[in-house]
């Protein structure tokens, strides 16, 4: 490997770790959902893709992973900025007289209560408004997007290797099972303050780092599916390799990388569903049952009983 063959691929990580490291930051910064700590997320987010838009442009043959998706990433976004453009007032009402309709209405409120200032302005209608009731908030939401799609197009990009997958994998599985343990924590504490120092400005049913007990157990769901995943392609490389007949090699495998592994991600599930099923949330435990059937259907060999575990699901 080349100088810079050496150097695309330095930046290709570096784009990757940064921009991994603030997905798993992302809740136990209080769920990101604190302003200070969504935009921290963000700016981690961004200075990944940065990165990775630098290794773009300095590699001698610069190619974009998919590039469809990618184009449709960035025409949803394009029309969410289209929401908060000032539109003439006959336009927006034609595009979205609702909206307009609302905003007037507001307008004329606050006039009325001597709060915003409309003398010497025409008409509301002729004024220029936008098809977005709040601005700021939309604003703020495209900030979202924009983060969620420079995560999902940068590790489209520079995850190449399944090596590379298996990676991305442990970290969140680690960073699940922890979050699961200081969760379950928590929740047999009877605490209601988030980490037992911090109380959430607008209260909630917190458990773990989340100020809402549904929240914490949509995000163990998702830890939960990538630890099955990696769970799984494990399973099957032992399956490829072949189980030794005898059990004394049964038990010398079970000394070896690939079994601690398994039984390792096994510990994790395991706290994880235990901490989804604490959390109480009626929606995540419909889900987990969903995905516990699913995944039966998709490791049976035989396509009666998977026929059989899908018409359960």
């Amino acid at each position: 490997m080349g100088i810079a063959g050496h150097t695309d691929h330095l930046l290709s990580r570096i784009a990757r770790w940064t921009t991994l490291s603030a997905v798993v930051l992302a809740p136990w910064l209080f769920g990101a959902s604190e302003a200070w700590a969504c935009l921290f997320v963000c700016f981690l987010v961004g200075a990944g893709a940065v990165i990775w838009l630098f290794r773009l442009c300095a590699s001698q043959k610069p190619e974009i992973a998919e590039p469809s998706v990618t184009f449709v990433f960035v025409v949803f976004l394009m029309f969410v900025v289209f929401q908060i453009l000032p539109l003439p007032g006959p336009v927006a009402t034609v595009l979205s007289p609702y909206s307009v309709r609302i905003q007037h209405g507001a307008a004329e409120l606050l006039s009325r209560l001597q709060l915003v200032n409309t003398a010497g302005t025409t008409q509301l209608e002729n004024k220029s408004t936008s098809l977005s009731v709040s601005p700021p908030a939309t604003g703020m939401a495209l900030t979202v997007l924009l983060a969620c799609a420079a995560v999902f197009i940068v590790l489209l990009n520079t995850v190449h290797r399944w090596r590379n997958v298996e990676h991305c994998c442990y970290v969140l599985v680690v960073s699940g099972f922890l979050l699961a343990a200081i969760g379950i924590a928590h929740k047999l504490s009877g605490s209601d303050a988030i980490f037992w120092f911090y109380y959430p400005r607008y209260g909630g049913t917190s458990m773990g780092p989340f100020s809402n007990r549904n929240h914490f157990a949509a995000y163990m769901n998702i830890c939960l599916g990538v630890s099955v995943g990696i769970f799984m392609a494990i399973w099957r490389r032992r399956e490829r390799e072949g189980m030794p007949e005898s059990w004394r090699e049964r038990l010398i495998w079970f000394s070896t990388e690939n079994a601690s592994r398994l039984v390792l991600i096994a510990f994790a599930i395991l706290v994880m569903a235990v901490a989804v099923a604490l959390s109480l949330s009626r929606g995540a435990l419909l889900a987990l049952l969903v995905a516990v059937f699913v995944a039966l259907a998709g490791g049976v060999r035989s396509g009666k009983t998977a026929a059989i575990v899908a018409c359960l699901a």
